[in-house]
């Protein structure tokens, strides 16, 4: 993304702190990130988003005209489950922080790793699995 010099800032919200500012060069996204470089919102052309962070920094729930988005983490990190209207994505980890898996109502996606740390990723859907 090219980042362009912004020459003026409209003050969007008072309760956001607001330390950078990120402006694409067609002026289709804004972010604004707080003192620690995490995004607290993101306007554009469709809608305005807000996110909202833990203490450790990762995006608990996203707000949008689209709907909320929840997220799950484990203790290392990980998300385990991200919720929204469209339904619930699970994710398993393997011992090196690794995703092995993503599971849908529609369908899931299995990563396998080689010992070479090849990764092939396989998808299920209808009862029809697919490799690549």
């Amino acid at each position: 993304m090219k980042k362009i010099l912004l020459t003026s800032i409209v003050l969007i919200s008072t309760s956001v702190f607001a330390d950078s500012y990120s402006v694409n060069r067609f002026g289709g996204n804004t972010y604004v990130n707080d003192q620690y470089g995490n995004r607290t919102s993101s306007y554009n052309r469709v809608g305005d988003t807000t996110y909202r962070k833990d203490q450790y920094g990762n995006t608990t729930n996203t707000y949008n005209n689209v709907g909320n988005t929840t997220y799950k983490y484990d203790t290392r990190g990980n998300t385990t489950n991200t919720y929204n209207r469209v339904g619930n994505t699970a994710y398993e980890y393997d011992n090196r922080g690794n995703t092995t898996k993503r599971a849908t109502r529609i369908g899931n996606t299995t990563y396998i790793e080689d010992s070479n740390r090849n990764t092939t990723i396989c998808t299920e859907f209808n009862n029809t699995v697919n490799c690549n």
